[in-house]
């Protein structure tokens, strides 16, 4: 987003639960991440067969979708300056998952000495 690509929150929710949820946790659990935010690509058929193997077989294996990197440093400044009218979903988003954080947080009394 920062270099200039565009993003669409035109998703179907069936997509998201089935393909973009399932392959977003995957990236995240390698990686030993709670939170992150996840950069998914889907990839135009037609290049599949100029993409190295490996990764036309991933991008194959995950309906045409491909991980481009995930950032456990979550900013949404280039999403919120594309689409502004979101920044109530967004701290929403933030403020439940400080909640959470919060709750799968080992209790003070256990980390004391």
């Amino acid at each position: 987003v920062s270099l200039g690509a565009s993003i669409s929150l035109d998703v179907d929710q069936d997509l998201i639960s089935t393909t973009l949820r399932p392959l977003a946790n995957t990236a995240m659990n390698a990686l030993g991440l709670r939170f992150a935010s996840v950069d998914i690509v889907k990839i135009d058929p037609a290049q599949l067969a100029s993409l190295p193997s490996k990764y036309a077989g991933l991008a194959t294996a995950a309906g045409g979708f491909l991980v481009m990197e995930v950032n456990s440093a979550v900013f949404v400044d280039g999403l919120l300056r594309q689409q502004p009218s979101i920044r109530p979903a967004v701290d929403t988003m933030f403020d439940r998952a400080v909640e959470l954080s919060l709750q799968l947080a080992p209790a003070a009394s256990a980390i004391a000495p």
